[in-house]
């Protein structure tokens, strides 16, 4: 970072400070390549999307289905992960995370009264994830 006079002379050091009324902060900003890439983000939690992923994937080719799937996590998140489309209709499973990286602290998806568990991931033996279905019909 390096600073610069505003008036017109330039800055006078009188005892190593700045004699100047006003000066203007200048920061190096750095030089992008094609060939540089974005900072990774990471994700400290293990959220089991890859095993919720094969999961799904699993009881929709066992049962000959095309369930969906929603979640309290962002969905930007979830949609890097699963093959399943996001919707709530046509029969889908419930992904509720507990300590989401979203607002949606609620896993218990009470709205959806009629759905059954069928699925849960452990960390230290407790609950992180848990898989719900809703057949079709009982979205209500």
């Amino acid at each position: 970072m390096s600073f610069v006079c505003k008036d017109k002379n330039p800055a006078e050091r009188v005892l190593g400070k700045i004699t100047c009324r006003e000066f203007l902060a200048y920061f190096k900003t750095p030089v992008y390549k094609a060939e540089d890439t974005l900072p990774l983000f990471g994700f400290p939690l293990s959220r089991n999307w890859n095993e919720i992923n094969a999961f799904i994937n699993n009881e929709n080719l066992t049962r000959n289905e095309n369930f969906g799937y929603v979640t309290n996590e962002l969905k930007t998140i979830t949609e890097k992960y699963m093959d399943a489309k996001y919707r709530v209709n046509k029969g889908f499973y419930i992904v509720a995370i507990k300590k989401p990286l979203s607002f949606a602290d609620d896993w218990s998806f009470s709205m959806y009264s009629r759905k059954k568990l069928v699925k849960e991931f452990f960390k230290d033996g407790v609950a992180v994830v848990r898989i719900y279905r809703v057949e079709p019909g009982d979205e209500k």
